[in-house]
């Protein structure tokens, strides 16, 4: 059996968190929940992941500045790709690079997992 690829989500909505948690729940994952930016960057910094799903609005560091935290840094998540969720129609930079960003819309969970596949090659 092959390891469990590993999903940092970081999502304040409840809502939104249990549509996500939904989509993301299957013996292939391997699900972190968290709902603030800095509380996500310091588990960026110490353990590895294989995508992150942030959404662009969080409470404490956007997941913008999140992101570009990470990509600057030197830990083992530098790399790492990246979904965001974002009611926001402005494109994040492309020096980011962000894979997806997901509208929230009635569309979601569909557009959610089919991005989830494509990144991690389920």
């Amino acid at each position: 059996m092959t390891k469990p690829l590993t999903v940092l989500l970081v999502e304040p909505s409840s809502s939104i968190h249990r549509v996500c948690v939904m989509v993301l729940t299957r013996p292939s994952i391997r699900l972190s929940a968290l709902d603030q930016g800095l509380v996500a960057l310091n588990a960026l910094l110490l353990e590895p992941f294989d995508l992150l799903i942030a959404s662009r609005e969080l409470p404490d560091l956007n997941a913008l500045a999140l992101v570009a935290a990470i990509r600057e840094s030197g830990s083992c998540n530098r790399n790492i790709p990246v979904i965001l969720i974002s009611s926001n129609p402005v494109p994040p930079p492309a020096y980011l690079g962000i894979k997806a960003t997901i509208p929230r819309n009635p569309q979601l969970a569909e557009t959610l997992a089919r991005y989830t596949d494509e990144v991690l090659a389920l």
